[in-house]
């Protein structure tokens, strides 16, 4: 499994590259990275039922519509996002306990009880961390989820905070739900850099023959086409 610890934080690379490594290489491979202040929606949303656009616009806050289905989430640099993309037979590719599984496994080491609620979330009692979505192309699945490990909890709630409206029936709805900080939670101070670091070392450890992967300027070259003509297009986030 190739593992990649991702620096850049420009949400619109950071969604591309998720596409580019799914569909170009056939290896597995485990990604943590973090984005900037942004708005990610699903594949299948209504941005008007789904986003304060007013607060977006006024805080400089980007909208990017991202592969796979799901909520809406927000991301700023107080949350980790982590990718799975495996090979594997099309009758059993969708499977969100087995990628979130070493999710928990991690937590436990830090004396956090998380479990898998629902089809998508994780959660500490009642207060809900993650959320994740999977998305399928040809004999591979993509699985990522988000981690709040110290986001603006108050800047996530007027972002996503809209006034209820009739949704066409083919739009998907967002199921809110209270949320916390994994950092609330730790009977350990650490900041989210050491949460990254040891998160990735666990999942390293875990899976045989994991080696450390380093985007190389041709990636990132075929990152950036797509940004250019997908995921910065008024096409692709707002035309749908």
């Amino acid at each position: 499994m190739l593992c990649i610890d991702r620096s850049e934080t420009d949400p619109y690379f950071n969604i591309a590259a998720e596409e580019y490594f799914l569909k170009e290489f056939t290896s597995d491979i485990f990604m943590v990275w973090q984005n900037s202040r942004s708005i990610i929606m699903g594949k299948h949303q209504n941005m008007s039922a789904e986003i304060n656009l007013d607060f977006a616009k006024e805080k400089g806050i980007p909208v990017i519509r991202r592969l796979s289905g799901g909520g809406t989430v927000f991301h700023d640099q107080g949350n980790l996002n982590y990718t799975f993309i495996f090979s594997g037979k099309q009758d059993s590719l969708v499977n969100y306990s087995r990628y979130t599984r070493p999710i928990i496994a991690f937590l436990e080491t830090l004396d956090i009880n998380a479990r898998f609620v629902g089809k998508s979330d994780l959660k500490v009692g009642h207060l809900k961390f993650s959320g994740n979505a999977e998305h399928i192309y040809r004999s591979r699945v993509l699985h990522h989820g988000t981690l709040l490990f110290a986001t603006n909890l108050d800047e996530l709630e007027k972002t996503l905070d809209v006034v209820e409206i009739e949704l066409h029936k083919k739009y998907i709805r967002s199921n809110r739900s209270l949320v916390t900080n994994i950092s609330s939670h730790l009977t350990q101070k650490m900041d989210i850099r050491e949460f990254k670091d040891r998160l990735f070392s666990f999942v390293m450890d875990l899976f045989e023959n994991s080696t450390i992967y380093n985007l190389t300027n041709h990636d990132r070259d075929e990152i950036e086409l797509l940004v250019e003509h997908k995921y910065r297009t008024k096409k692709w986030n707002f035309g749908r």
